[in-house]
């Protein structure tokens, strides 16, 4: 039962990354030779260094890179669930990938449809067609976000057996490890860190705000 219900999410989480991918690098390759603008006096240039074009390339490995990471580290917990000598070292590993792998499975899931989807307006009216290879990781990953449960039903399962179950021991396995992580830094980094968080947590305020106040 465990094998099942890590395993196969881990596994969409994957096939997400994968696919995301494959359409990023049709992308790349598309921006990189496909020629426009210019004028009379100055010959056209690639679409890649059109400034709009490198904000969706970018965007993309923005969303791909953290998150290929963070499947990595589950899956290396699941490893050591399997491999650790002693019952605590297993159960630390096991509660911190079990808090973890509903978000995996569905912002994987989720990244590729958005990545694929970015990708087809690189290529414009070409990516459209069927010879830009571009629709079809966009139709594979639309349907995983029913995969291994919906997306909706990774976060009742998110919030009621991984957040609340065990009075929230998953959750402290996971915020332990930021907070082991952030009190290492010093210094600029750990400014850096902060600054480039603070843009986000203004966004999550204003979220739960207002999902508080109706």
């Amino acid at each position: 039962m465990f094998t099942m219900v890590n395993l196969l999410p881990l596994e969409v989480s994957i096939q997400g990354i994968g696919i995301a991918e494959a359409a990023a690098d049709k992308a790349v390759r598309y921006a990189e030779q496909r020629l426009q603008g210019g004028t009379i006096e100055a010959p056209p240039i690639r679409i890649i260094e059109h400034a709009d074009i490198r904000r969706l390339l970018l965007g993309m490995q923005a969303r791909i890179r953290p998150l290929r990471a963070l499947i990595f580290e589950v899956a290396a917990s699941l490893d050591i669930v399997r491999n650790a000598p002693d019952a605590d070292t297993r159960e630390a590993a096991l509660e911190f990938a079990e808090f973890l792998l509903p978000g995996c499975k569905t912002c994987a899931a989720e990244t590729a449809f958005t990545v694929a989807s970015d990708a087809i307006k690189i290529g414009g009216g070409f990516g459209y067609t069927r010879d830009a290879g571009i629709e079809q990781p966009l139709g594979d990953s639309r349907i995983m976000a029913i995969y291994e449960g919906a997306s909706g039903i990774q976060a009742r399962d998110l919030v009621s057996r991984k957040l609340l179950k065990n009075g929230g021991a998953r959750y402290r396995r996971f915020t332990a490890r930021i907070q082991h992580d952030l009190a290492s830094a010093h210094g600029t980094a750990e400014s850096a860190i902060i600054d480039g968080a603070a843009s986000d947590y203004l966004q999550w305020v204003g979220l739960v705000a207002s999902g508080w106040i109706l």
